[in-house]
């Protein structure tokens, strides 16, 4: 048995828990990487049908887009054409559902 109050029994349990407690290691929902125009991007979705696109190397959101039936983009870190171009190359890999 361990004490909740003894982070270092707490870990050696489950190494991942504490981490993931605090945010730092929330990649569930991520759906894959795509690497683009010499740079990697990350694919998460945030809803059904939503996927946020981060920029890998320094952790930048890029945007976001909606697949089908009423596809959709917001880009914010990049130009609209780049977004554009991550999200059909995501839907094409089948990186959405």
């Amino acid at each position: 048995m361990f004490r909740r109050d003894s982070w270092v029994e707490f870990t050696a349990i489950d190494p991942t828990r504490h981490l993931a407690s605090t945010g730092d290691l929330q990649m569930s929902n991520a759906r894959g990487m795509i690497q683009f125009d010499g740079a990697t991007y990350r694919i998460a979705e945030v809803n059904a049908g939503t996927y946020q696109v981060f920029r890998v190397l320094d952790d930048a959101s890029m945007g976001t887009f909606e697949t089908p039936p009423v596809p959709w983009l917001e880009a914010n870190g990049c130009v609209d054409a780049l977004l554009s171009e991550i999200a059909r190359a995501a839907f094409m890999q089948g990186m959405t559902r």
